[in-house]
């Protein structure tokens, strides 16, 4: 068996779990429910930045992956294609 470097500190158990669980575990929550609005602002304000696509579209920063995979601009991206060749091959 290899040995294990100890890491951090070392936790008392009671039945399996530390016994500073419950205590890390509220701080956790009153933490969420502290900086959930900053959280919320800042996606937020970062979501309504507008990109526009090579297709011509504008859409949303956060929709930006979603729109790649859309009928229209995969439409666009074939015609780019065939047109690309028609230059090529004249």
């Amino acid at each position: 068996m290899e040995n294990k470097k100890n890491v951090g500190r070392p936790r008392k158990y009671d039945n399996g779990l530390a016994r500073d669980y419950d205590n890390q575990s509220n701080y956790n929550q009153l933490y969420y429910e502290k900086n959930k609005e900053n959280r919320r602002l800042k996606y937020a304000e970062k979501n309504k930045e507008v990109i526009e696509c090579d297709c011509g579209r504008s859409i949303k920063k956060n929709k930006y992956e979603n729109h790649l995979l859309t009928q229209l601009h995969q439409r666009f991206l074939q015609k780019k294609q065939l047109n690309n060749n028609i230059i090529n091959f004249s």
